[in-house]
């Protein structure tokens, strides 16, 4: 198949991103533990960490917060963040006593959260549904071993995980295969590993020791968000200077740092560049060819959009396999992926939870690209506007769930 020449975008410099989403509403959580205040470098405006941090009293722009000694409100209100809602409602339920009101989004409501409150209530607690609210009286949890469903999300491990100080008689997951997006729950346990619990994970198995409990440490860095720079990353395939992208940790956890080592490993150019004297690196991608590749969603399923987009311009076919977790994110990304890679024009197939992209064959026709109100569709999206003016999108709000400021900080480059 004849593939178009490639778009070139007259776009270069460097991005500082906000620190990570992910750590940081880990960091929320542990911070209901901590007996001192905690100061937070490098602090995230997104939506997702807004709402979560509204829900323990913290309200804050800044890049550095105070992270004060606090309790979970009584009442609170989640948009759209199925993170910081399964943490909370977690929290909540394995605290004796404790009655915590939550409500949330009318598209939240509707992911998969079943999972998550059976096994609450296996623990003691009692979780009411009405809706959109969610009515939680907590319980001290006394069982020391549950079986865990890790087919569905992996935020279901790290929210027990990261509550370990309230099973004072530890307690033995025993996770049930397949297991989606193994890495975080490494993230998660590598931050309590840095304030002072050890878990021990081998095989399906995780283990949290007897009256573990969280250690105060004065001030924490939150590294940059890899979730938000694959997409200046993208950008950067496109742009002849090339666009990078900073801080990056040499010894990050997050899962996807698996990006560029795939598309490195392609062809791409992108590399990492690290600073004299200094752990920390710049991430830079820059114009050029790279082959098809195969990936697995199971690894890190939020690099799917991506991934497809980038799918479009390789030398070969790419394959996606195991997207079919794909379909309980924000919006089912599976039908958002193919419904608008067709009105692109792009021979795009759906079977056996894989998909296979070939790369476009022709420019697109002037068409609007539907988000399904979805951050990471938005901003695949948006980025093939910029490749094709003929090409728009229905909406842009959406991106400020995870990276508010990707459409500023793309139009500031040079």
């Amino acid at each position: 198949m004849n593939k178009i020449q490639k778009p070139k975008l007259d776009l270069h410099g460097t991005i500082e991103l906000e620190g990570s989403k992910s750590i940081l509403q880990r960091l929320i959580l542990i911070s209901l533990f901590l007996k001192d205040e905690l100061r937070v470098t490098n602090w995230s405006s997104s939506n997702d960490v807004t709402e979560m941090s509204k829900a323990v009293g913290v309200e804050s722009t800044e890049k550095d917060v105070l992270l004060s000694v606090s309790c979970l409100q009584d009442t609170i209100h989640i948009d759209e963040s199925a993170t910081a809602l399964r943490f909370l409602v977690t929290y909540a339920s394995l605290n004796e006593g404790k009655k915590t009101s939550i409500t949330m989004g009318k598209r939240l409501a509707k992911r998969p959260h079943d999972i998550l409150f059976d096994l609450l209530r296996k623990l003691g607690a009692a979780i009411d549904v009405i809706d959109c609210r969610i009515d939680i009286v907590g319980s001290k949890p006394t069982l020391k071993s549950i079986d865990v469903p890790a087919n569905v999300s992996s935020q279901y491990i790290s929210a027990l995980l990261l509550c370990a100080p309230l099973f004072e008689n530890g307690l033995t997951f025993k996770l049930i295969p397949p297991i989606v997006s193994k890495n975080y729950i490494e993230l998660t346990i590598a931050l309590m590993t840095t304030f002072g619990i050890t878990v021990s994970y081998e095989e399906n198995v995780i283990t949290i020791p007897p009256k573990s409990n969280y250690k105060d440490i004065n001030n924490f860095t939150c590294e940059a968000d890899l979730s938000s720079a694959i997409y200046p990353l993208c950008v950067g395939l496109f742009s002849e200077k090339g666009i990078g992208v900073t801080p990056i940790s040499n010894h990050t956890k997050q899962p996807d740092f698996v990006f560029w080592k795939l598309l490195s490993d392609a062809g791409a150019d992108i590399k990492l560049h690290y600073r004299e004297d200094s752990e920390e690196a710049v991430l830079i991608s820059k114009l050029t060819d790279y082959d098809g590749f195969t990936f697995d969603a199971m690894r890190a399923p939020d690099l799917v959009p991506a991934l497809a987009l980038l799918a479009l311009f390789a030398d070969t076919e790419s394959m996606i396999t195991n997207v079919d977790y794909l379909k309980n994110k924000e919006s089912n990304r599976v039908v958002g992926i193919v419904n608008n890679f067709k009105l692109l024009g792009a021979d795009i197939e759906y079977n056996d939870s894989t998909l296979t992209i070939q790369p476009l064959s022709d420019n697109p026709n002037s068409v609007t690209l539907d988000t399904q109100n979805d951050h990471r569709l938005a901003m695949v999206f948006y980025i093939i506007t910029l490749m094709f003016p003929q090409v728009s999108i229905n909406e842009r709000d959406s991106i400020g769930k995870s990276y508010p400021h990707f459409i500023d900080d793309i139009a500031n480059l040079k």
